[in-house]
């Protein structure tokens, strides 16, 4: 199992000399209007962490992320860690996350999620899930586009996993639509080898879905996952490891 391997050393020198350095020169901008989070705070925080972990995003699309008639939700696959990082780098309107609440255990992490507008979500209870569908609806109202993984999880096999229904319920009670976006070339398993390379990153994206074309959550996850596979089979084929050798 994964949990039980080693974090490379050297990535782990790295992300905590940029946490660091962040929260050196810049910890005290979360406290500003989060409007101007968008226009430097969150650039500066996730070129770190890509620095940190040797990642080059490649955005391979002729889709503006930034030229939508905003809100949407952002539906990419799920490899890594890094993967809401890879997406925001590309980003400059204001957007927030739908993120696992066990990463709430780190009290640091907590407050700085909160003061930056992202949503906790536990799958498992339904309260808790109910008070972060309002959040969301709210960040919806204010314009907020949101990056949620509709696997709900790491999927480490290649290809691309099982979609669960709350990216349909909420593309149902909203009418917001969903871009489907693929992320391919690593996943989580990289900060664990012992030779720390730099790692490559593609994304890609296709135009918006609507709920109100499928009225039916199964046949609209089905046309999701099936963009969202298409855009990452195209990746694979241009930039996969038999077309590097």
């Amino acid at each position: 199992m994964i949990n039980n391997k080693k974090l490379n050393r050297l990535i782990l020198f790295r992300l905590i000399l940029a946490w660091t350095f962040w929260s050196v020169f810049f910890f005290w901008a979360l406290f500003v209007p989060r409007k101007y989070h968008f226009k430097f705070l969150w650039g500066i925080f996730t070129n770190l962490f890509l620095w940190a972990n040797k990642i080059r995003v490649h955005y391979c699309s002729d889709l503006d992320p930034n030229n939508l008639d905003l809100p949407v939700f952002f539906s990419p696959n799920h490899k890594g860690y890094f993967d809401t990082y890879a997406v925001i780098s590309l980003l400059k309107k204001p957007f927030s996350i739908v993120y696992n609440h066990s990463m709430d255990k780190n009290p640091f992490y907590r407050m700085m999620a909160r003061k930056m507008g992202l949503v906790p979500i536990r799958r498992d209870i339904h309260y808790s899930q109910k008070n972060s569908i309002e959040k969301i609806k709210t960040l919806l109202k204010k314009k907020y586009s949101i990056i949620m993984f509709p696997e709900g999880f790491h999927i480490l096999e290649s290809g691309i996993g099982f979609f669960k229904k709350g990216i349909a319920k909420l593309a149902s009670e909203t009418g917001i639509p969903v871009v489907p976006v693929a992320i391919y070339g690593l996943d989580d398993n990289f900060r664990y080898e012992k030779n720390f390379c730099p790692g490559d990153v593609y994304i890609s994206m296709s135009e918006p879905i609507r709920y109100e074309d499928y009225n039916d959550d199964d046949k609209f996850l089905e046309a999701l996952r099936n963009k969202v596979v298409k855009l990452y089979e195209e990746l694979n084929n241009k930039y996969g490891i038999k077309n590097k050798e």
